[in-house]
């Protein structure tokens, strides 16, 4: 099993590092072989095409940022805006902590030769756990958004872009501030923001 693990590990790191610095859509199966140093039935084995280890890892970014924003939902709205208010940010630190634990496949797809469409599932996905955990803070409050319908969800849109732009820029400058510091920053922007 371990040397399993291993080649994939060796598939990713490949495609990855061509990611990094060529585009997406130049990059072929053959380059991913080549650079993996492994033959052409270990890369079939595990993937169909350059597409679906893209979506693999892709997946696995979204699915991992937004379990953190799960863990914050059941945390609960008075602990969220406590959080912001008092400048804690644990939340907002663990949110940096991923995106630094991940930052050369984060880095790779929110590039702008990345043509996969990450950063826009990614901002969707945001947007869209925002959103329910907005539905079920009301719901066990018994509180109505300030804004309904489509306004709110443009709203959650642009507020989710935020988080990724935030993100991408953090790693193209080599996150040059610590996590605790980029989550003052995000913590800063959302503070007159905070009636959800």
């Amino acid at each position: 099993m371990e040397k399993i693990n291993k080649s994939k590990r060796h598939i990713r790191r490949a495609f990855l590092t061509l990611l990094s610095s060529m585009p997406f859509d130049q990059i072929s199966v053959k380059d991913i072989i080549e650079t993996a140093d492994i033959g052409r039935s270990t890369f079939y084995f595990y993937y169909n095409s350059k597409y679906d280890l893209a979506e693999e890892i892709e997946n696995e970014l979204i699915e991992g940022f937004t379990a953190i924003m799960c863990q914050l939902r059941q945390a609960g709205r008075t602990v969220y805006y406590q959080q912001i208010t008092e400048n804690h940010n644990d939340f907002f630190v663990e949110y940096f902590r991923f995106v630094k634990k991940n930052a050369r496949a984060f880095k790779a797809f929110l590039s702008p030769q990345c043509t996969t469409g990450f950063s826009v599932r990614f901002t969707k996905a945001i947007t869209k756990t925002r959103l329910q955990t907005i539905q079920i803070w009301n719901q066990n409050t018994g509180n109505s958004s300030s804004c309904g319908g489509e306004a709110k969800y443009y709203r959650e849109e642009v507020l989710s872009s935020l988080y990724v732009t935030l993100f991408t820029s953090w790693l193209n400058r080599n996150m040059d501030l610590s996590e605790e510091e980029m989550a003052g920053i995000l913590a800063a922007i959302w503070n007159p923001l905070t009636s959800i």
